[in-house]
């Protein structure tokens, strides 16, 4: 659809204007932040669907915690290797889509818990 497109336009461009210097090869390193932006964009549908659900599946709770815990993983290595990449504001660009997509991935995990209670780690289980 026309959401799609956009996403992925809009993602490739934020990354040909800001990418770090991980590679001496300008579209490695274009690549790596595009994929990265679009990770980070491509949570958002799951996760609004998931809200307005009174009860969330297992694989689709499963899929979101795993992919808090990348960005997390990936947010660690940000906070390493900011001072060693070429680009202030490609580095900037992928601390700041890594810190929302934890934040926003977070708040639905911590709301998911809430709503569950007890059964938490059930919800967590792959079904």
């Amino acid at each position: 659809g026309r959401g799609i497109g956009e996403a992925v336009l809009g993602c490739g461009l934020v990354a040909l204007a800001m990418h770090p210097e991980l590679s001496s090869r300008a579209e490695y390193n274009w690549c790596w932040a595009f994929a990265t932006y679009l990770e980070a964009v491509a949570c958002l549908p799951q996760l609004s669907l998931a809200a307005h659900r009174q009860h969330c599946p297992a694989p689709l709770a499963t899929f979101v915690a795993a992919g808090a815990l990348s960005a997390v993983a990936q947010l660690a290595f940000w906070a390493e290797a900011f001072d060693h990449v070429g680009s202030l504001a490609g580095g900037a660009a992928a601390v700041a889509a890594l810190g929302a997509q934890v934040g926003v991935v977070s708040q639905f995990l911590v709301s998911l818990g809430a709503a569950a209670g007890p059964a938490w780690c059930d919800v967590l289980r792959c079904a």
